[in-house]
């Protein structure tokens, strides 16, 4: 595996020793690599249960079996795959809080039964590994003195999906980078957390060029202020969302290049 281009290359025999060898015919279907570390133990597929907003490990979040099978007292741990669905409600009953440290090789959202889609909220503080993560479904990080530590967490697939959203929620009066490991978003929110009069002091701010393949909204007082390059693939849509409105800030010291795509809309912002 070449990490830095995240070509994965099969051979058979080598030439001695190098690459390519003779090679060998591979089978139709999909392949990927990872970390020795992400795979320990025997893996498990955990799915999540409509039992409400819990935390991680509460004993009625999961069931090894399917989203409607028997509860189990485990949950997904490193090695594991998490596979997050909805349910067809205007609820967040299906939404699961990482409020301890959690490392696991994949997580799967399926947005397949309708109403609010598949929620994780990773709590400021914690230390996660969310591996690789795809399908359609919402990822909140909150901020308040730090963010959450993601590491080994790829959200290529993830950030490719129309109606997928990353969450910045900002709860206290403060500026927070961007994850500089994350280039692009799907749908990107900054939401202020009912920041008081809309006064621009809960920000989240670029230090690298960042691609948003949707839409990027700033509700209930969030703001986001440009610190390098910024494309928007769509809309921005200040105040969309939530209350509160929200704002669009330039940075200062510096010239810096925002794109959008298609409209700017604004709605009790600045």
């Amino acid at each position: 595996i070449n990490t830095t281009t995240n070509v994965l290359t099969f051979n058979g025999t080598t030439t001695g020793g190098g690459f390519p060898g003779a090679g060998f015919t591979l089978e139709n279907a999909a392949y990927t690599g990872g970390s020795n570390g992400m795979f320990t133990g025997t893996p498990e597929t955990y799915y999540n249960l409509n039992t409400g907003q819990l935390g991680w490990e509460d004993n009625n979040k999961w069931s090894l079996i399917s989203h409607t099978g028997s509860e189990t007292n485990q949950s997904p741990g490193p090695g594991d795959v998490a596979i997050v669905r909805n349910f067809g409600e205007a609820n967040g009953n299906a939404w699961i809080i990482m409020d301890v440290d959690v490392e696991v090789a994949a997580v799967i959202f399926d947005n397949s039964g309708g109403g609010w889609s598949p929620r994780i909220t990773v709590q400021n503080g914690r230390t996660v590994s969310l591996g690789v993560v795809s399908g359609i479904g919402t990822i909140m990080v909150e901020a308040n003195g730090s963010l959450p530590n993601l590491t080994t967490t790829d959200i290529g697939n993830f950030a490719r999906q129309d109606a997928s959203v990353f969450i910045y929620k900002v709860e206290n009066n403060a500026t927070y980078n961007l994850y500089t490991s994350f280039t692009e978003y799907p749908n990107l929110r900054i939401e202020g957390n009912d920041g008081s009069n809309n006064n621009g002091l809960r920000v989240m701010t670029n230090p690298n060029p960042v691609t948003i393949n949707r839409d990027l909204w700033m509700d209930w007082g969030g703001t986001f202020r440009a610190g390098n390059t910024v494309t928007i693939v769509r809309d921005m849509l200040p105040g969309a969302g939530g209350g509160g409105g929200g704002r669009f800030q330039f940075g200062e010291g510096g010239d810096y290049i925002v794109n959008v795509g298609r409209d700017l809309t604004s709605n009790n912002s600045a």
